[in-house]
């Protein structure tokens, strides 16, 4: 397996991982709220997150310090929800002046973007572009010469709802069920007042102090519960089904390419294969710190405190990690076998059910 690939999928575990957090006697709470959270229907969200790299600029590559420059600026997102399928996101980094004496990003506007999401589709533009550029999954399909125009029917405002349902029907027995790591530095804060865009409100604080060895442990129970969950393999299988049941129920496909049930099943466990075989794999380097050192020289530590409203939502959450590493792998992308990086973050929810 490429080492990039395995570099994505112990992030995705990671970011997958830390939300569900709190399964110990200590932080129980915390994993009904991230369900509570998970299953709210409209919202409104704003994030700020700030990068900095503890690298001397001149070492790394000049991509790298173009992305330095924006990430120690900082950048804010904001998100209206209407639903889980239809939202708009507000994007806005806060270099623009630095880019633009740089020469990189020559407008006079602000260096932002907005982002419309309804029923499948996207919309995107800059704050310097006039008009917005539609994606359409439909479109891309109908850029394939053999699709004809009936392909358009199988991405419609159906299909993505129930692509969230998939997944939804996925994490939530998945986290209910099978995910229950116990964490060793859990810290009460009380009940504080939390000044939210729409009103005050009174929370309950819980910190999570997180250390490379838990983190590494996290990981590695992340990936061997996910390996040998039922929920995770059915919704493989659905994903992977979906498209070809619809493109039959449609007539899209001649009699002869349809595939017979044995196919199917083939092709459902070949996809789950290769991706329980990653998930193990992923989990074998987090378990041996010889390798954690030897494919990625990893240190790790981090902060999570989450605020949660009388009704469970977590209405704030403020993260802070540090992430170091020294290998020649890395070289390639950062121009230099050194990293060493601090991520601060921040996020409030309000809004919750008021659309």
């Amino acid at each position: 397996m490429k080492r990039y690939l395995r570099y994505s999928i112990l992030v995705l575990v990671l970011l997958l991982a830390l939300p569900v957090i709190g399964c110990g006697n200590d932080a129980a709470e915390l994993k009904d709220a991230y369900i509570k959270s998970m299953e709210v229907e409209s919202s409104r969200n704003r994030s700020d997150l700030i990068v900095k790299i503890n690298v001397p600029p001149e070492e790394l590559s000049e991509e790298m310090q173009l992305l330095l420059t924006v990430l120690e600026e900082g950048l804010t997102m904001e998100m209206v929800m209407e639903s889980l399928t239809s939202m708009k996101i507000d994007l806005q980094a806060h270099a623009g002046e630095a880019l633009r004496e740089k020469g990189i990003w020559p407008y006079q506007e602000s260096l932002a973007a907005e982002v419309f999401v309804q029923d499948g589709k996207t919309a995107f533009k800059t704050s310097a572009d006039p008009v917005y550029l539609l994606i359409d999954p439909a479109d891309a399909a109908l850029l394939a010469p053999e699709n004809g125009l009936e392909m358009e029917g199988l991405f419609d405002e159906v299909y993505s709802r129930q692509q969230v349902e998939l997944m939804m029907e996925f994490m939530v027995p998945f986290i209910e069920e099978e995910f229950n790591f116990r964490f060793s530095q859990v810290e009460d804060l009380g009940t504080v007042e939390l000044e939210m865009p729409d009103e005050t409100i009174e929370v309950r604080g819980i910190r999570l102090q997180l250390e490379h060895d838990e983190i590494m442990e996290l990981i590695a129970y992340t990936c061997r519960q996910l390996a040998e969950s039922e929920y995770l393999k059915n919704y493989i299988e659905a994903t992977v089904l979906m498209p070809l049941e619809r493109m039959e129920e449609e007539g899209l496909l001649p009699e002869e390419e349809l595939p017979t049930p044995e196919q199917k099943e083939e092709i459902v466990e070949m996809t789950y294969g290769q991706f329980r075989s990653i998930l193990l794999q992923v989990a074998e380097v987090a378990e041996s710190p010889i390798l954690q050192q030897r494919e990625f020289g990893l240190e790790l530590s981090g902060v999570e405190e989450y605020y949660l409203d009388e009704e469970g939502h977590i209405r704030k959450t403020v993260s802070s990690y540090r992430i170091s590493a020294e290998h020649e792998a890395i070289t390639d992308i950062l121009g230099t076998p050194m990293l060493d990086v601090e991520i601060e973050s921040q996020s409030i929810t309000w809004d919750i059910n008021q659309p």
